[in-house]
This record gives C-alpha cells, sequence and structure tokens, in this order.
C-alpha cells in the first residue's frame, strides 16, 4: 500500500482488483455510479458506514480501505 495514496486512489485501485465497475460497485454499496466517481476523484468524502460497505463490496478489510 502506498502511503500517498489518496482514499480515492485506493478504492479505484481496489475496486479495478476486484474487477467491479463503478456501476457494479455502487449497486453492491448502496450508492450511485456518480457517488463512487465522486469518491475516486476525491471530490467527496465517504462516511464510516459507507466504507464499510465499500470495502465489502471490494472483498477487502475497512482498515485497507481507509489505509489504516
Amino acid at each position: 500500500m502506498n502511503r500517498e495514496e489518496t482514499l480515492g486512489q485506493r478504492l479505484r485501485r481496489l475496486r479495478q482488483a476486484a474487477e467491479l465497475t463503478q456501476v457494479d460497485l455502487a449497486e453492491r454499496a448502496g450508492t450511485t455510479q456518480d457517488h463512487i466517481s465522486d469518491l475516486e476523484r476525491d471530490e467527496k468524502t465517504p462516511g464510516l458506514d459507507l466504507c464499510r460497505r465499500l470495502a465489502g463490496a471490494c472483498r477487502v478489510s475497512t482498515a485497507e480501505l481507509i489505509g489504516d
């Protein structure tokens, strides 16, 4: 994990590693593709509940997603 990596960059990398499109991830996490796009561009910051759902959808721990 790159410590210089933003949350959005990490989300994109993990999503792609899980072979998910933004639409797939949005559906699995209960949000919209536009929201995923905003998150990946670091235009929005997800709350803890959404972080948990995003991590679960990407099959990683919440800690891995948030860079802890």
